[in-house]
């Protein structure tokens, strides 16, 4: 759908874990590079992209790595669904993390595990919106009451969903599954935007539901290890944020009434006659496929959300589905 290729090598059978799940991990990233590419040439740049969380549950476990753009490790979260019990099973992990299975590897590596502070991304989103604590920690009255606190429990029933971004038009440019709780959702929203950036340019102004905390968390900690400043993240600091039209009635934060509202006068004019909207209008449409978004594991969770936004994209822009590398 999405390349020139004429012939594409595909599992003898689709019903074959063991078969299907390698080939996944095998052509996901090149996939998702393909989709990301296409959706922005199909329709060209728009000058907005507007970004969304949708949720399912499941229960996962959290990990911790560094990732490009961020010195420090970053929370983000295991892909793989637990083990069923069984007898030397710790069921809380997939079958990557068993804790004795990590233990092994370690001695055997001779390798010790890092030590991460658990609360850091807690740390970091607290530090973000330092302006609105009092002296006994807690926030004042002047906080935004629309904002998300980091949860960081380790073994617990959690969120899981995925981040979606869209242009203006509907067309969806990129997502990122979140497979942990929302603690770290800042630096993971983030990662997420600079992710889709890597494989193409993206709008100068973007729409969210929590624009306002965002902006608050880059202008913290831009230039720090836990947000590296470079050429390649300097995106960040130039873009033009704003509430979208529907949530921003609902903050009641000082510059949510003013500078980050879309019709403010400081974006001139950058969100006039768009649907800041347009993400909750598709997700009342994906929420038709919300019970076989539950019933889909990594990786086929990854490639089944691939095919289906860019099968989306294809009706919203009139496209055949089976035109190729447009």
């Amino acid at each position: 759908m999405t390349t020139n290729d004429k012939i594409v090598q595909i599992p003898m059978s689709v019903r074959d874990i063991d078969e299907c799940n390698p080939y996944f991990l095998l052509i996901k990233n090149d996939l998702y590079k393909n989709f990301v590419v296409f959706g922005q040439i199909i329709n060209g740049l728009r000058k907005n992209a507007i970004l969304k969380r949708a949720q399912k549950f499941l229960l996962l476990m959290v990990i911790k790595k560094p990732i490009d753009w961020f010195a420090s490790p970053i929370q983000m979260g295991c892909l793989y669904s637990p083990l069923r019990r069984a007898p030397g099973i710790d069921h809380r992990y997939c079958q990557h993390h068993q804790p004795a299975t990590l233990e092994e590897n370690d001695r055997m590596t001779h390798m010790t595990p890092e030590i991460i502070n658990e609360d850091k991304e807690q740390v970091l989103d607290k530090l973000a919106l330092s302006d609105y604590i009092n002296d006994d920690g807690q926030y004042d009255n002047k906080i935004c009451n629309v904002f998300r606190s980091g949860v960081n429990v380790k073994c617990k029933i959690s969120t899981y969903g995925f981040l979606a971004t869209f242009l203006s038009c509907a067309v969806i440019v990129g997502f990122t599954e979140l497979p942990c709780s929302e603690g770290s959702w800042l630096r993971r929203v983030l990662h997420h935007i600079l992710t889709i950036k890597r494989f193409g340019q993206l709008p100068i102004a973007m729409c969210y539901d929590c624009a306002c905390t965002l902006k608050l968390f880059i202008k913290k900690h831009f230039g720090t290890e836990d947000l590296k400043s470079t050429n390649f993240t300097q995106f960040l600091t130039d873009l033009t944020m704003a509430i979208d039209r529907f949530h921003v009635k609902n903050h009641t934060r000082q510059m949510c009434k003013t500078v980050m509202r879309p019709d403010h006068s400081s974006h001139h004019d950058v969100f006039k006659s768009i649907n800041t909207q347009v993400a909750e209008q598709m997700f009342s449409y994906l929420s038709q496929f919300k019970n076989s978004f539950r019933g889909y594991n990594y990786p086929k969770s990854t490639i089944f959300f691939t095919v289906l936004f860019h099968l989306k994209n294809c009706k919203t822009t009139g496209i055949d589905s089976y035109d190729q590398a447009l």
